[in-house]
């Protein structure tokens, strides 16, 4: 079964913050993926910023636009996306 991934569109519609759930849809990834990559700080050495709130998880979006080049007021063309394992 493959992650299903949000379009760019979706993408810069998140609000400020998301989870790491949703990271995954938006990188493409399964949750497990995205959650053993946080473990290891690939996703922090990506510049993709969360922060724990109780037993929760809180991704933020900007974070994640930059990570993947997206910008909300920028035209369609994005700059090439840092990859993420």
């Amino acid at each position: 079964m493959s992650a299903r991934q949000l379009s760019r569109r979706e993408i810069l519609g998140l609000p400020p913050t998301m989870s790491l759930a949703t990271l995954a849809m938006c990188m493409g990834k399964s949750e497990p993926t995205i959650r053993k990559a946080h473990r290891s700080s690939e996703l922090a050495a990506a510049g993709i910023r969360i922060n724990k709130l109780g037993s929760t998880y809180v991704v933020i979006t900007a974070s994640v636009w930059e990570c993947l080049g997206l910008s909300p007021g920028a035209s369609a063309e994005a700059r090439t996306p840092r990859p993420v394992s």
